[in-house]
């Protein structure tokens, strides 16, 4: 009879403690995003330099979508994805700090356009910290902000 006792006191304890949060095992790298507008351009060289160091990567532009026409039947509704004309791209750079970072990007070997931007976490997390992430757009004259 004790034991059982034990057993439904260990239980009730149990269901009021708060649920341990878990980890989904997503992450959110650290880099730098692009959005390239329609027909601009087909690839991308990003340096971004922040205490005395300068980090060169290849930005692969992919092409960029928008949900199509969606079409619906009793138990589903689906979408397509349509080409928008655009591109974008995202580079991964390990040690992107939350402070101030210089940015030069080049587009087919042209001119190099500069900024500054300062990354941020996408989100809070409990499953350590997320990485930091900043997002270059380009505008239909080639500047990057």
């Amino acid at each position: 009879m004790r034991r059982h006792l034990a057993a439904v006191f260990l239980l009730s304890i149990a269901a009021c403690s708060p649920p341990t949060p878990t980890c989904p095992a997503i992450a959110a790298p650290a880099g730098l995003a692009k959005d390239v507008p329609a027909g601009q351009f087909s690839r991308a060289e990003v340096t971004a330099c922040w205490a005395a160091q300068c980090t060169p990567r290849q930005v692969e532009l992919l092409t960029a979508t928008t949900p199509g026409p969606t079409t619906c039947t009793p138990t589903a509704c689906a979408a397509s994805a349509v080409p928008t004309g655009g591109r974008y791209g995202f580079v991964e750079i390990p040690g992107l700090p939350a402070a101030p970072v210089d940015v030069k990007v080049v587009f087919d070997g042209g001119d190099p356009q500069r900024t500054t931007v300062r990354p941020q976490a996408s989100r809070a997390s409990q499953c350590g910290e997320p990485g930091v992430q900043a997002r270059l757009v380009v505008g239909p004259d080639g500047t990057v902000r």
